[in-house]
């Protein structure tokens, strides 16, 4: 089966090289966030337990889709937080989910 091809397991259409690896990968780090969701939460609460105050400033680098970035951002609710990513589709994909929490 080529990029281009759609089949049970990778259902996106037209994403083909990079790309499709970028899709792919996305949708691997969206899998892990469910699995680890529990843990995810148990190290951001231990995060806050180090200091007696909240961190002005968070830094979030090669944050892929997001998930830790917006736990720290919804734990740590004060401090600025940047996500950096070498993937634009990982930011883009951070952006809409970061977006969509807002609501």
């Amino acid at each position: 089966m080529n990029s281009t091809e759609t089949s049970p397991f990778h259902p996106h259409q037209n994403h083909t090289g990079a790309d499709a690896d970028a899709v792919a990968m996305a949708e691997l780090l969206e899998l892990d966030a469910e699995v680890l969701r529990a843990y995810l939460s148990e190290l951001t609460d231990w995060l806050g337990e180090l200091s007696d105050r909240e961190p002005g400033r968070i830094v979030d680098l090669g944050s892929g889709t997001g998930t830790g970035t917006l736990a720290l951002a919804q734990h740590f609710t004060q401090a600025g937080i940047t996500a950096l990513d070498l993937s634009p589709q990982m930011l883009h994909r951070l952006s809409k989910k970061a977006s969509g929490s807002r609501r």
